[in-house]
């Protein structure tokens, strides 16, 4: 066996967040969920090629479709369902059961319409999506703020609306919204924050945060009053987004009252408590082309915001890097040269890393191409950037969806259970179905909240009947033992089951991973599936590094050599490769 022994410096955490940093990029752009826009008058555009986006129909046509529009696909791309807010359609462009005319957006008017007025937010770990709603700034009826549940389980796949459900305040009193939903991912990349802003007679200035989770929309929200308190419902008009990273918000809005400073707001967002703060304005003090903002996106890495206004055709960049200095900022507004040629509309940035503006009642929507990360001077803003005909025409809007990166793969899990057997801990799990079921690795942690790998376990591809799998922890700790299942697909993207836990009250020291020695010599068994470079590293138990080198080994069972001066005690194998874990096992030398 041919070895080169290298040590590395790096910590078990630093390991594992390596790790799971290499895992969630894979499955960050593996994910299609939202390679399918429909807007305007039975157009879409689709990006599933992987070039640029194609025309396609859709059913939305008529005055339901002037500002707000969703859809979401599968992981793959493919069309689930859509909505103006109004009615849901199925895949196939069919009205969906109990879908329709049944949400709740201001829509009583002709023309009713909302910026943000719905969007469609992915359920953290099933197949259920929902679909929220606000109100409309030029229809005064009361609805609030609302959330459908669709059910894709149902129909064959082709869905079902099965409820509709009004928010409370904190109070536990209904409330008007404006225009605004914002929805971003929590600290701890399961959870999902959804946001909107209170409208009410005399102004509010509250935002109300309220967390999906995988049981539940919460019905409390985390409330914020903190920037410009609306006093008329035309104010209201405008878009709240989030940074890739969560922790930044920028809102935007059709500011009508002198001075104009607040139609442009940034504020740091805490995912962990829902809470806004640290506000700048970027608005202009006199009436001009800028004062009244009504849509902006972040460019990919957040270090850029592009926003478009309502008496102004052109697309604006600001530079964040010094994020929190209004000066510096506010001296980086800069006109993205050519976009005050087209009409004004909501943007969205593509897949492809294009920025797309709508452009209502024309054959095309507009682009601004090259590196939305990098300088205005650096970009190319093209008016007739896709052309639409003959498929249909741009109206207003562009659709408003949030599928997280940890969305549920086509894994139908009934249960996850952990057991004492012996001294040992035996995890059952029971399938339903599965799709494209590649691997699923066992998680072990001490507390339930910092989880590392214990085992590998081959998946099973796909299979419609139930079945059940198994794994067992030989070395349990002492007292509590906490438990997750993670279910990895062919692309790599993985969602996590339940956490499943049991108390164990003696140290048990039976392990999987066994050392054995041979006069000086001390080795350490493992097993791995294919032959390759490996690097095996060892840590004691409080997490320092004791121990590493890279290996070509041949697939099966191997032994590691490891040096004559490792003391009685408990410690942790870890085995990558290409910085990818492969193996995690505990071993006790006594």
């Amino acid at each position: 066996m041919e070895t080169t022994n290298k040590i590395f410096a790096r910590s078990v955490k630093e390991i594992l967040v390596a790790i799971a940093l290499f895992i969630f990029s894979t499955f960050l752009f593996s994910q299609k969920e939202t390679y399918k826009w429909t807007f305007g008058q039975g157009v879409g555009l689709d990006f599933t090629g992987g070039s640029s986006p194609v025309t396609f129909s859709h059913a939305l046509t008529g005055t339901k479709v002037y500002e707000s529009t969703a859809s979401i696909c599968d992981g793959s791309g493919a069309l689930l369902f859509y909505t103006n807010g109004y009615s849901v359609y199925d895949k196939n462009g069919a009205l969906m059961s109990g879908g329709d005319q049944t949400l709740k957006t201001g829509l009583g008017g002709t023309n009713g319409s909302a910026v943000q007025g719905v969007t469609i937010v992915k359920h953290p770990s099933n197949s259920l999506y929902y679909v929220f709603t606000t109100d409309a700034a030029n229809d005064a009826t009361d609805y609030g703020f609302n959330y459908a549940t669709v059910d894709l389980s149902q129909n064959s796949g082709l869905g079902a609306v099965t409820a509709i459900t009004r928010l409370k305040d904190e109070n536990n009193a209904n409330f008007n919204t404006t225009e605004e939903v914002g929805v971003t991912l929590a600290a701890n990349g399961y959870d999902i924050w959804v946001l909107t802003h209170e409208y009410k007679s005399g102004g509010s200035s509250k935002f109300l945060a309220y967390k999906v989770t995988a049981s539940a929309v919460t019905a409390t929200p985390v409330v914020t009053s903190i920037g410009y308190n609306y006093t008329t419902r035309d104010e209201g008009r405008g878009t709240m987004i989030f940074s890739s990273g969560s922790t930044h918000a920028a809102v935007v809005h059709h500011h009508q009252n002198w001075p104009y400073n607040n139609a442009i707001e940034l504020y740091n967002f805490d995912n962990s408590t829902g809470i806004l703060s640290s506000l700048v304005t970027l608005g202009n003090t006199n009436w001009n082309n800028y004062a009244s903002a009504y849509s902006a996106v972040f460019s990919p890495d957040a270090s850029k915001l592009y926003v478009t206004f309502i008496a102004y055709q052109g697309i604006v960049q600001y530079d964040l890097a010094s994020w929190g200095n209004q000066a510096v900022i506010k001296a980086s507004e800069t006109l993205i040269t050519g976009s005050t040629s087209g009409e004004y509309g909501q943007m969205k940035v593509g897949p492809d890393g294009t920025l797309y503006k709508a452009r209502v009642g024309t054959s095309y929507v507009a682009t601004v191409s090259g590196n939305l990360n990098g300088a205005a001077s650096s970009l190319t803003y093209t008016n007739n950037g896709v052309a639409l005909s003959p498929t249909g025409t741009s109206s207003y809007s562009m659709p408003n969806m949030y599928a997280p990166a940890n969305a549920s793969l086509p894994v139908k899990l009934i249960s996850f259970t952990a057991g004492k057997k012996a001294k040992h801990v035996e995890l059952i799990w029971t399938l339903a179905s599965a799709i494209n079921n590649d691997y699923f690795i066992v998680e072990h942690s001490s507390d339930g909240e910092k989880f590392t790998a214990l085992e590998k376990i081959n998946g099973v591809g796909n299979v419609s009947t139930m079945m059940t799998l198994s794994a067992v922890d030989a070395t349990p700790f002492a007292g509590m033992n906490y438990y997750r299942l993670k279910m990895v697909d062919y692309d790599a993207s993985f969602e996590y089951s339940v956490v499943a836990a049991i108390n164990m009250e003696v140290n048990v020291f039976a392990l999987p991973c066994n050392y054995l020695r041979e006069g000086e010599n001390l080795f350490v068994n493992y097993s791995v599936e294919e032959s390759a470079n490996y690097t095996m590293t060892v840590y004691e138990i409080n997490g320092d590094l004791k121990y590493s080198q890279e290996m070509i080994v041949s697939s099966g069972q191997g032994q590691l050599l490891l040096p004559a001066d490792f003391s009685s005690g408990t410690y942790l194998l870890v085995i990558t490769k290409k910085d990818a874990l492969v193996l995690s096992r505990r071993f006790l030398i006594q």
